[in-house]
């Protein structure tokens, strides 16, 4: 399972039994996050993994809010909703830690942390290109015979410049 599949799957845990907060999946640093929400927010996001026979990946849940004490309650919601918890394919949720982030005029934010094992088996060269397929859902394809990945929109069509170029990265 990819790391982006299991913010997904925290997301929707979160929300499923919190309602009074914004949850967000934060693909960019957490620190660039605005609260717009007028008690608080949680922020799912994939810190880092580790290899130690196989893969153990944290991933965090910020808790953001107006309120230390708010702040301090999103947090210990997380942690009940998430330790334990289990993911198809994955180990079980296990808390590894929290801690206050920071406090910038008035805003509250608190880091709580899970670790869990996924499995980080190498792909075989044929099912490579199968799996990047999966993985990127079309938005690009890679080119063995030019070495390039060709840059699709989302109805798989090349995508191109004003010149009608095609776009491409080497």
């Amino acid at each position: 399972m990819y790391a982006h599949e299991i913010i997904t799957r925290i997301t929707n845990r979160l929300k499923e039994h919190v309602s009074s907060v914004e949850i967000v999946p934060c693909a960019k640093a957490p620190d660039d996050y605005r609260l717009r929400h007028p008690r608080g927010a949680l922020l799912v996001h994939y810190p880092r993994s580790e290899n130690d026979r196989g893969r153990r990946s944290r991933f965090a849940v910020r808790a953001v809010a107006r309120f230390e004490g708010d702040a301090l309650l999103f947090l210990e919601a997380a942690r009940l909703i998430l330790n334990g918890w289990q993911i198809p394919g994955c180990s079980r949720f296990v808390f590894s830690g929290d801690e206050f982030v920071d406090e910038k005029q008035g805003i509250w934010a608190y880091d709580i942390a899970f670790t869990i094992s996924t499995p980080a088996a190498p792909v075989a060269g044929d099912a490579i290109t199968n799996k990047l397929t999966a993985l990127t859902a079309g938005l690009w394809v890679l080119d063995f015979t030019t070495q390039t990945f060709r840059i699709l929109d989302e109805n798989g069509n090349e995508l191109t410049d004003e010149l009608g170029d095609h776009l491409t990265w080497q």
